[in-house]
């Protein structure tokens, strides 16, 4: 994804419900691939036609991330994960770390 720094690697998935409207589940996993600590601001900035539709999933709401690994849970403003605002997504990851992210509208 663009706005990733290097080394690390972010990658988003959806399960949309037919006929669209309101998603089923959305999920961001996020790996430093390097062998030392980093700080990393995450914006997917999504292009096409999946990234239209992952848009119109995230855009103008807010979200409970819920790492699966960690059981650490944040709350974040979709305009953030797509790069409408500045900043994007803020993580400390250490070396080699992953992190799987449920994303639940709030």
């Amino acid at each position: 994804s663009e706005g990733v720094p290097a080394g690390v690697v972010a990658h988003c998935c959806w399960s949309p419900t037919e006929g669209g409207g309101v998603f089923t589940e959305v999920v961001l996993t996020i790996v430093n691939y390097q062998p030392k600590p980093c700080n990393a601001r995450i914006s997917l900035m999504p292009g096409g036609k999946c990234g239209k539709a992952l848009t119109g999933l995230l855009h103008g709401r807010m979200f409970t991330l819920k790492d699966r690994l960690s059981r650490q849970a944040v709350a974040t403003d979709g305009g953030l994960l797509l790069g409408e605002k500045p900043g994007g997504l803020q993580l400390s990851l250490q070396p080699w770390e992953a992190r799987v992210f449920d994303l639940t509208e709030q």
